[in-house]
């Protein structure tokens, strides 16, 4: 039997808390866990994303600041108005590791790029003409570039470059969501399903015949896509024969809006 663990940020969810799902391919069972010394001030509200860097520590960005736990507490980053070098704005929405284990944060105000060495940040925005929209919602690093999912469409930051480029057949879509698949194919959660993007050919189709809102996806090693959703619940599609099989309170997962994979 395969053995995966899923860990998925829920809507109401604080900094300190988050479900697991550790089970065998078929019954998942959901366990939460929650630090309790951390008090309200140090919440960052409901989480919107989640990653884990090179150095096996998890970042979470929230409604209210981007936090990093190392197993034991979390540090909070927050938008300091009279600080250029800290993270443009407390809104955190996706989160992605880069080249070297850099870690970006996109927020309300622009993409942000974090110094490990200073604990800083270099911004990336509308102001600096490096990305023409500011409202960030997902990030995905893949083939090299980060690929950024907005409240307008997708782009691209290649290594090192200064200006993201705009992927125009998603232009004006809402893009929730971004995985990277080892087929060539980026996988791209809109507000109206879920999209199919191959760069080498510069090509978009869509997966499925489902019409949602999809908020969160992940890959797994077992050939399914992780779709979460917007009040429809965690929903896990085979790409083998493309069935579509949904989770919700019988599974354990308190809430139908999932945020995060």
């Amino acid at each position: 039997m395969r053995f995966f663990r899923v860990f998925l940020y829920l809507f109401y969810l604080q900094v300190s808390q988050f479900s697991l799902a550790c089970s065998e391919t078929d019954e998942l069972r959901f366990a939460h866990w929650m630090d309790e010394s951390n008090s309200a001030s140090d919440s960052i509200g409901a989480i919107n994303a989640l990653a884990q860097d090179d150095r096996g520590l998890m970042w979470g960005g929230g409604e209210n600041g981007l936090a990093r736990f190392n197993g034991d507490h979390f540090s909070v980053f927050r938008h300091l108005a009279d600080d250029p070098k800290s993270i443009s704005n407390s809104y955190i929405a996706s989160i992605a590791i880069g080249a070297k284990g850099a870690l970006w944060a996109g927020t309300n105000s622009g993409l942000n790029l974090f110094d490990e060495r200073s604990e800083t940040f270099r911004r990336f925005d509308n102001r600096n003409g490096a990305l023409p929209s500011d409202n960030i919602l997902s990030l995905a690093y893949w083939q090299g570039r980060l690929w950024i999912g907005t409240l307008n469409g997708l782009w691209v930051l290649p290594d090192g470059a200064n200006q993201a480029q705009e992927i125009a057949p998603l232009h004006g879509h809402i893009i929730n969501a971004l995985a990277a698949g080892s087929d060539g194919v980026l996988w791209v959660g809109a507000d109206i399903g879920v999209g199919m993007w191959r760069p080498e050919q510069a090509q978009l189709s869509w997966f499925g015949n489902r019409t949602m809102d999809v908020r969160a996806l992940a890959l797994d090693d077992s050939g399914s896509l992780w779709v979460g959703t917007y009040n429809e619940g965690l929903l896990r599609a085979s790409l083998t024969n493309g069935q579509w099989r949904e989770y919700g309170s019988e599974a354990g997962i308190q809430g139908q809006t999932i945020r995060a994979l």
